[in-house]
């Protein structure tokens, strides 16, 4: 059979970049889960598609001058055939109007479709090697085809799992999952486990990026890879208040520039510490549940992150409808923390009429309805100081929901200079 078109589908490919070039992100938001770049046959088109969903990823707008400047950096733009290709698909995408999303499935059909054929020749070529072995090995890449056959592998990573579980608890260690460093949190939710999407929220000022931070420090320290989605603040200004906290120097004195040159010297030492630990900060301007999931494997796939910590919530990019976007989000973020087994950490404003000095409710976490839903554990911090004393601040720690655990309240003390929590000492 000469005619391959039943192995791809050029048309259905071109027509996609096209879409995509003149759509960018509002495209990618539709078909990016789905579609990947391995998905495509043709050369060139799975290298624009590639390009164009690296730039989605990193929540940067895709059009002609930053895919084709992309493309340059990776070495692809003469592999398309240059610049006058990508204005080329611009003009036929602007054409159309808008990408015919149905064009993602002859793509996606035909691809495995490829993946069923090379078993099928690799078949044709090895029937005369040894019958047994031959067998076993065409068992083994006909049950690849099937991605649904990674269950049988799941089940022996849950074994070995919780075997290594059983052998700390034999042990005397109390904590199921990864140690975070914040004692009420490994007291009520027995640290991060893997897996878990936990909501975290609070007012303005009571510590809820403190703590993430100090989790995030302590996961550093044990040689774990974390990844942060810094939408509330810089990665410069996260580096500053994390290298403070690691070295013991109060954040306003270095701010002001009256640390002195011991403290300025431990700094260094800590963000020295910091620059070669495994910390991934991203800061994309238009964060999708869509473009998190996808940089998320990403991380795992490339550095074996522990943990995601998303700062926060109500900054993510939502289109019009602000409930409606979030809803969508917080399916992808559980999706997310499901299918990598990444703890995932999500930072939550609470709404405005949430008094400062009474016990909030999950009912409080702004436009969180949905993410309430999905989170395996939410906690609240409040105080009933309104001011710090001494530069410290009791601070409650309410869990409003443990899945498989039991809702709990514990308090803490925060020391407003470094930022840190600790277990309030007795008298």
């Amino acid at each position: 059979m000469n005619d391959a078109s039943y192995l791809y589908d050029e048309n259905a490919e071109r027509g996609i970049c096209a879409g995509v070039i003149v759509g960018g992100l509002r495209t990618l938001d539709r078909i990016g889960h789905d579609l990947r770049p391995d998905h495509f046959f043709i050369r060139k088109y799975q290298c624009i598609y590639a390009a164009a969903f690296d730039l989605y990823t990193a929540g940067t707008d895709i059009n002609l001058i930053t895919l084709t400047q992309a493309l340059r950096e990776s070495g692809d733009l003469d592999v398309i055939g240059g610049a006058a290709e990508i204005t080329g698909l611009m003009i036929e995408g602007s054409a159309a109007h808008s990408v015919n999303e149905m064009l993602a499935r002859p793509i996606i059909e035909r691809h495995e479709r490829r993946r069923a054929h090379d078993v099928i020749t690799w078949a044709g070529s090895a029937i005369k090697e040894d019958g047994e072995s031959f067998i076993e090995e065409f068992q083994r890449r006909v049950f690849a085809l099937d991605e649904q056959r990674q269950e049988e592998n799941l089940l022996d990573e849950a074994v070995s799992a919780l075997t290594e579980e059983i052998a700390r608890h034999e042990r005397g260690e109390r904590l199921t999952g990864l140690g975070t460093g914040v004692p009420s949190w490994d007291t009520c939710f027995g640290g991060l486990l893997p897996g878990r999407l936990y909501a975290l929220g609070a007012r303005p000022g009571r510590g809820k990026s403190a703590m993430a931070e100090q989790i995030t420090t302590t996961l550093l320290a044990a040689g774990h890879a974390v990844l942060w989605f810094s939408l509330d603040m810089g990665a410069e200004a996260l580096l500053r208040r994390m290298a403070c906290r690691s070295a013991g120097v109060p954040i306003q004195k270095y701010e002001r520039g009256y640390a002195s040159k011991a403290e300025l010297a431990d700094f260094r030492r800590a963000l020295n510490e910091l620059k070669q630990a495994k910390l991934i900060v991203q800061a994309p301007p238009r964060l999708t549940g869509e473009a998190l999931r996808s940089a998320v494997r990403r991380e795992q796939r490339r550095n074996n992150i522990k943990a995601v910590f998303l700062d926060h919530y109500q900054l993510m990019h939502t289109g019009k409808d602000l409930r409606e976007g979030l809803t969508k989000a917080s399916i992808q973020i559980r999706g997310s923390a499901t299918e990598t087994g990444v703890s995932h950490c999500v930072l939550c404003h609470l709404n405005r009429g949430a008094k400062d000095q009474q016990r909030p409710s999950a009912n409080d976490i702004k436009e969180a309805d949905q993410l309430f839903g999905d989170s395996d554990g939410v906690a609240l911090l409040w105080s009933k100081q309104e001011h710090f004393e001494n530069n410290r601040l009791e601070v409650n720690f309410t869990v409003a929901k443990n899945r498989g655990g039991a809702i709990c309240e514990d308090t803490m003390s925060f020391y407003g200079p470094t930022m840190r929590f600790d277990k309030i000492s007795k008298a």
